[in-house]
């Protein structure tokens, strides 16, 4: 599975941000026909990303164009666009159920075949954002192959449930949680909501921090000066890693000595522990040999 930590929002309908974008270093790149982009502008979004596509597929990173939703009449010619170029996948909002992700493979499996593309080679990063897609999200997270990750959009959420944003993002704490585990349970990747207040770099940082400990493995970022916050919340600190590294091998010497839980620093270090510290570790490998 890619590591995707930093996802680059880049708005469609703006050349001069589209061109810029090749200066940056997220994980991936998603140019958007979608909430950023004006009705009145959507097909000059997708002329404006027909254009620079090869631009930033000559990267070598991960690009995945935001379509606007099944219901909007625009998707269909988003499709068209993203799939003449040979893009990651795609992403999309909006969805409510499975039977919404079936109806989109099967526009997509269309335009494969018309640009002779394998059936099935475009990925899909999927938005829960809305209140029937939390109480679907685990059958959502299983409908398709195609699925790499569960995004959570908060504002959209919000606003279905007719609920204000909080300071302290109560409000959406059980519907964030609901998609980090239903991505987990299904072994994808799980997408945080972008963080809007661009400026504060110090929010940015506790906003990851939380992502990271519900279970996120990555967020989306709407502004470039976000993306190296959220690339270094998403990986291992040193502290952790040396600790990691700390509990695996003295666990292991416990095992030699026919020990299955030891004590280390007045805590219990048993099996869940030990696979724990041991991810940590894995993650950073993964890390290594990006590339």
């Amino acid at each position: 599975m890619k590591i995707l930590r930093s996802l680059l929002f880049i708005p469609g309908n703006r050349p001069d941000m589209l061109s810029k974008a090749t200066k940056y270093s997220p994980d991936a790149f998603v140019p958007d026909m979608e909430d950023s982009v004006p009705l009145s502008e959507k097909r000059n979004a997708r002329k404006h990303i027909d254009d620079v596509m090869g631009n930033l597929l000559s990267l070598d990173v991960p690009v995945i164009p935001r379509i606007n939703s099944l219901d909007s009449g625009l998707a269909n010619d988003d499709i068209k666009i993203a799939l003449k170029h040979a893009v990651f996948g795609i992403s999309v909002g909006k969805i409510s159920s499975s039977a919404d992700i079936n109806k989109l493979s099967n526009i997509i499996a269309v335009e494969e075949i018309n640009q002779g593309r394998m059936i099935g080679s475009t990925r899909l990063i999927v938005w829960i954002e809305t209140s029937e897609s939390i109480i679907n999200v685990k059958e959502i997270a299983n409908s398709s192959p195609r699925i790499v990750a569960l995004a959570f959009g908060a504002e959209d959420y919000t606003n279905d449930m007719a609920i204000n944003r909080r300071s302290d993002d109560s409000e959406i704490l059980f519907a964030r949680h609901s998609v980090a585990i239903a991505a987990k349970s299904a072994n994808l990747l799980s997408l945080d909501t972008p963080y809007f207040e661009f400026k504060n770099h110090e929010g940015l940082k506790a906003d990851v921090e939380t992502a990271r400990s519900i279970g996120f493995t990555g967020k989306f970022a709407i502004h470039p000066n976000q993306i190296e916050a959220i690339n270094n919340g998403f990986i291992p600190s040193e502290e952790e890693i040396e600790y990691s590294k700390y509990i695996v091998s003295e666990y292991q010497k416990a095992v030699k000595l026919g020990k299955g839980a030891i004590g280390l620093d007045g805590l219990v270090i048993d099996v869940p522990v030990v696979k724990r510290a041991q991810a940590v570790i894995d993650m950073l490998h993964k890390m290594n040999s990006r590339g």
